[in-house]
């Protein structure tokens, strides 16, 4: 008989051999099926925890917001029972003379922080009329929307537009004067300053003074412009589209076009300026060759078949079509009158613009109608809640 070591190799028949040792491996293997489903209904459970208070919180932060601004800052402290054993504090707190207001919150171990501006009150509801013209303003072309009118003294105002003719510059990359454009665009050029708005950067969000006439040069695709925020360009001055363009981000753009010391008038031969056969918007033509206030959707010069604009407009003159089919997603609101240039048919679409925000907002620009409230929410950390720092 040989010596040596000898090693047993475990075969899984044994397992059915012995009861005892089935039935205890069997049992594990329930055990282990059990306890991973218990862990994730677990988690599942904490999931849920954590977004009803993560509900809980977002609501709470609301009507904090709406009792600070309410109150005028005395009520800066409140707690919220969400139920279940959810309770949420909130502070509140904006510094003197500040317009942003700061809001924590904590709930269980974990805070969460938020911030929203102090409006004066709201965007004026007119520029919430998908299409709108002034009760005085002339017949509109056929074809076009059925507007809304509006009484003149309803017209939604501006602020106080900056001076400086140089507002402009913070937008250096995307905003430039063109001393060529209109000689190219227009049969005799015009009379004032021109800038070209390229896609050459992101637009910050504010007001832009734009101190003269404002360019998108025409194209075959459409000009792609970044906005973080609302933008509001206030011209002094003509505006001319030439071709499609597209908003991408959270902001909204708007264009308000101002006479600023021009006249409105059709251009009904479409050549850029005032000349016999085109109808005064006034009482007598005087000041820039090209007008003020006018909008050209399309140029004369360079006609294209259809346009679309993701933007809203505030024409102080007379809206210009120079393309077929123009589709504007947004809204428009004419002081005066509309025309249709020559070879164009003209039809226009304005399918409006559904803001989320409601009334907690005021675009740049114009003058707040309406009791003061409190912004949009924003938070100031990138995580929804996070645990309390632990006191040392």
């Amino acid at each position: 008989m040989s010596e040596g070591v000898f090693r047993l190799r475990f075969q899984s028949r044994w397992i059915f051999a012995s009861p005892l040792l089935a039935a205890a491996c069997f049992g594990a293997m329930g055990a282990a099926v059990v306890l991973a489903r218990a862990l994730s209904a677990l988690r599942e459970a904490h999931a849920i925890r954590r977004e009803m208070e993560d509900a809980a919180v977002r609501l709470a932060v609301e009507q904090a917001a709406i009792d600070y601004v309410a109150s005028t800052g005395a009520c800066d402290h409140s707690l919220v029972n969400a139920g279940g054993g959810i309770e949420v504090s909130t502070i509140a707190n904006s510094e003197v003379g500040s317009h942003i207001l700061t809001l924590a919150a904590q709930v269980g171990q974990r805070e969460a922080s938020f911030t929203c501006p102090l409006l004066p009150g709201v965007t004026p509801p007119v520029l919430g009329l998908v299409f709108a013209v002034a009760d005085d303003a002339p017949t509109l072309p056929s074809g076009w929307p059925h507007p809304a009118v509006v009484a003149r003294a309803d017209l939604p105002r501006l602020g106080n537009v900056p001076a400086s003719r140089f507002q402009f510059e913070p937008l250096s990359m995307a905003l430039h004067r063109d001393g060529g454009i209109a000689l190219l665009m227009l049969a005799a050029g015009t009379d004032r300053e021109d800038f070209v708005l390229s896609a050459a950067a992101p637009l910050p969000g504010g007001l832009v003074h734009v101190p003269g006439n404002l360019w998108i040069e025409a194209g075959a695709l459409p000009m792609r412009l970044l906005l973080s925020d609302d933008v509001t360009f206030v011209v002094e001055g003509n505006v001319y589209l030439g071709r499609s363009v597209e908003t991408v981000g959270a902001g909204r753009l708007t264009i308000v076009s101002e006479i600023a010391g021009g006249v409105p008038f059709a251009d009904r031969d479409g050549n850029g300026r005032f000349s016999p056969g085109d109808v005064v918007r006034g009482s007598l033509f005087e000041g820039p060759l090209e007008g003020g206030g006018n909008v050209y959707l399309g140029l004369p010069r360079a006609p294209c078949t259809a346009l679309s604009l993701k933007l809203s407009l505030l024409v102080g003159g007379e809206l210009h079509l120079a393309t077929d089919r123009a589709s504007v997603l947004g809204s428009i609101l004419l002081c005066h009158g509309g025309t249709v240039l020559p070879s164009s048919r003209g039809m226009l679409a304005v399918l409006g613009y559904s803001d989320p925000r409601g009334e907690r907002v005021l675009l740049p620009g114009f003058v707040a109608v309406g009791s003061p409230r409190p912004g949009c929410l924003r938070r100031s950390n990138k995580q929804t809640l996070y645990p309390v720092a632990p006191v040392r």
